[in-house]
């Protein structure tokens, strides 16, 4: 074959290979990666602050772009303590379960025989074992106790990962109860700047030592597998079922919330959750005990207002460089509503002067 022959059926192969593309290159899912660069963390919401929680909540930014998206995923505390510890619930909270030998009993807090030597293969069953460097010190395999749903084939063996995905770069983690079995996790997100939600229920049965590898019926839903993007459990930024905060008001006319969210406090005392920026003196106020009122719009009923980081920043939001007490001013530059004239054109409508004339001179 000739050269110019040969050139022209390379091209020819480079642009059916092209066609057959049906997407950019998507990257690699976050879904079994368990903790990745774990950004923030916070226990189970609902559970009251005397009482033991079973699940902590770990947002994970994907800081080195290794996968397609930062994620949310569920440790399970128990499934954790039970995979090393002779008899967790002994040891932590002094109730005897029943589960644990007399052997396990004399030392309840101590390493089960279980937990494997250093660089012994570990698996669901084992998913223990002591430090190469510091063989005093227990790791654990991470994907294997993080939350796991589903049993499609009904071996009561859990199938996959309870996770969320979301915009890289996550640098805060929030919960907030809405009662005694749901509550919302409020996450910042950088990548995208924004207040991720995802609604949290389930999940409330207590650990089972006989069965630690059973699905839980914990669930994450922020809109994931609603919109068109390449992954299923992405939480969704548009449409009616976003789980977005990018705007205050959730108006889209408004001017976008700052470019590094960086943290959030959600109030003990009233239905708020305050959010703040590490480049822009704003915060971003969420009143999140409104009932859901606008499904249509996707939102959770909740209202959202920008609010000045302080209330001298030298700027009024309204006036664009002018402070709100006018800074020895008028609230418009100096002039008053009609140009420094009065509303008759500096005339009175009886006998040409106005009743406040010395008022009106004083405001020019």
């Amino acid at each position: 074959m000739s050269r110019p022959k040969s050139a022209f059926a390379c091209a020819l192969a480079v642009l059916a290979a092209l066609s057959a593309c049906e997407r950019r290159n998507q990257g690699i899912s976050a879904e079994n990666a368990g903790i990745y660069f774990p950004a923030a963390l916070t226990l189970d919401p609902r559970v009251p602050e005397d009482d033991a929680a079973r699940w902590l909540f770990v947002a994970n930014s994907n800081s080195n772009l290794a996968y397609n998206a930062g994620s949310l995923v569920a440790v399970d505390l128990d499934r954790f303590f039970h995979a090393w510890m002779n008899c967790p619930q002994l040891c932590l909270h002094k109730v005897d379960d029943g589960t644990c030998s007399a052997a396990a009993k004399a030392d309840p807090c101590g390493i089960r025989e279980t937990v494997q030597d250093i660089g012994a293969p570990i698996d669901a069953e084992t998913p223990c074992r002591h430090a190469a460097f510091r063989p005093q010190v227990i790791e654990c395999e991470d994907t294997q106790v993080v939350a796991r749903i589903g049993d499609d084939d009904g071996d009561g063996v859990a199938d996959r990962p309870l996770s969320v995905r979301m915009g890289s770069f996550i640098t805060a983690l929030a919960g907030w109860s809405r009662n005694a079995k749901e509550a919302l996790l409020l996450a910042t997100v950088k990548a995208d700047p924004s207040v991720t939600w995802v609604e949290l229920s389930g999940g409330m049965k207590p650990f089972d030592p006989q069965r630690p590898l059973a699905p839980t019926d914990l669930k994450f839903e922020c809109g994931q597998g609603t919109t068109d993007l390449f992954d299923e459990g992405r939480c969704a930024r548009s449409g009616q079922d976003a789980h977005a905060l990018r705007y205050p008001f959730d108006d889209g006319d408004n001017r976008r919330i700052g470019p590094e969210p960086s943290n959030i406090l959600v109030s003990k005392l009233r239905n708020w959750a305050l959010v703040t920026f590490a480049t822009t003196p704003e915060v971003v106020l969420i009143d999140s005990g409104v009932p859901r009122r606008r499904a249509a719009a996707g939102q959770p009923g909740r209202h959202h207002r920008r609010a000045r980081h302080d209330e001298h920043v030298g700027r009024d939001e309204q006036h664009d460089g002018r402070d709100e007490q006018h800074d020895g001013r008028d609230e418009h530059d100096g002039r008053d509503e009609h140009d420094g004239r009065d509303e008759h054109d500096g005339r009175d409508e009886h006998d040409g002067r106005d009743e406040h004339d010395d008022r009106q001179r004083a405001r020019a």
